[in-house]
């Protein structure tokens, strides 16, 4: 096992690290039970703009919480994606008006449960749609199977459309554009050393 970590464990580090990020601002609200992060201060009268995923880095998707970015987040445990209820949640923290889009990375358990979700938020009255961001130009054109994965180029698709969503765009509009940005952004990793998880032998 690594000795590189913080923590030597992965008990509880999701949920201390919400509790770290809210902490340092008025606005964000927790749902602990559920790791939903969300902007107390969103206008309900503008689209709403949630996404999430497995947590591991920051995590990451709650730190564009706030003012024409994201109006919730929702994580899962380290490298797992959230489940159903718990995305439920997450739209259900932010009702809007106008509606509701999931913007996730294209892995199969966040495409999975936030499809179900998805579907379940509709069911209830919620105009809820979903856009997947497939950025990885170092899979290829077409992909494999499952295509394209999701990477730093989400974060542009998130801030064109919380601007888009801020400036009181329609449900048609904002989706509209995070497709069509979605589409045309690539991006690339790199790391000089792989990933150590917290309380598991490497391989």
């Amino acid at each position: 096992m690594s000795k590189r970590h913080l923590f030597n464990s992965p008990d509880g580090l999701v949920n201390k690290a919400l509790r770290g990020i809210i902490a340092y601002k008025p606005s964000l609200s927790l749902d602990e039970a559920n790791r939903v992060v969300y902007d107390t201060s969103y206008d309900r009268r503008n689209v709403s703009i949630i996404s999430g995923g497995g947590s591991g880095h920051e995590p990451a998707w709650t730190g564009y919480v706030g003012a024409n970015m994201l109006a919730a987040s929702v994580q899962g445990d380290i490298f797992a994606s959230p489940s159903t209820k718990q995305i439920v949640a997450a739209v259900e923290a932010v009702p809007s008006d106008k509606g509701t889009i999931l913007v996730i990375t294209n892995y199969t358990g966040d495409c999975l449960h936030f499809g179900l979700a998805n579907e379940k938020a509709n069911a209830r009255g919620h105009n809820c749609r979903v856009i997947i961001c497939g950025d990885d130009v170092s899979v290829g054109k077409k992909g494999s199977m499952v295509g394209r994965r999701g990477l730093a180029g989400q974060i542009g698709v998130l801030k064109v459309m919380g601007g888009a969503a801020g400036a009181g765009g329609s449900l048609d509009d904002v989706y509209d554009l995070g497709v069509a940005f979605s589409q045309q952004i690539v991006s690339i990793a790199a790391t000089l050393d792989h990933c150590h998880v917290p309380g598991r032998t490497e391989h």
